[in-house]
């Protein structure tokens, strides 16, 4: 058991996605991050690793029954970002959360339909993009988008429209922070 806590961060050694189980994580290239998680062992070098959901582990450590407020959560998970966030609804909906640091990777159709599908969800739950950027993180404001979040269909393409200017090995890729909208 590697769990961690030290003050107030409370570090966790297990995967998340929109399902419960044990999957193999596969390095894929030269980069860490470029690993895939399956339910195939892929070679000799794939880690045996728990998955579990956001939901899930949030009702284990009691943040859906307490009076919690956690201050950020992050999620950098390389595209899979649609799938930790849909095992993650009752936390996202309980507005516990009051930051959100995510990535968004966008490279095929069907992440581009997740990505909006995700952003619809975040808006539905009282959530905002507070700023966007690249690989260093989110830094600009979300006045330089073309739309406003009121009209749902163009904010979408407007935030994929950011996100595009930042474009990385074929795919789209930025940093957005959301927050609840009341602190905006």
């Amino acid at each position: 058991n590697n769990n961690k806590k030290s003050g107030a961060v409370d570090i966790r050694t297990l995967g998340l996605k929109n399902e419960t189980g044990d999957f193999w994580l596969s390095q894929n290239g030269i980069s860490t991050g470029a690993g895939t998680i399956g339910a195939d062992k892929v070679s000799d070098e794939s880690i045996q690793v728990q998955v579990t959901t956001l939901d899930i582990m949030a009702e284990q450590l009691g943040w859906l029954h307490e009076d919690t407020i956690i201050s950020i959560l992050k999620v950098d998970v390389e595209g899979l970002e649609h799938d930790v966030f849909r095992g993650g609804h009752d936390l996202i909906h309980s507005r516990r959360v009051q930051n959100i640091f995510m990535e968004g990777n966008v490279k095929t159709e069907e992440q581009v339909m997740q990505f909006f599908e995700l952003v619809r969800d975040f808006q539905t739950a009282g959530y905002g993009v507070y700023k966007m950027g690249g690989s260093m993180g989110p830094a600009n404001d979300i006045s330089v988008l073309p739309y406003p979040d009121n009209n749902h269909e163009k904010f979408h393409e407007g935030l994929l429209f950011g996100c595009k200017g930042f474009e990385k090995a074929n795919r789209w890729q930025c940093n957005i922070w959301w927050k609840l909208k009341e602190h905006l």
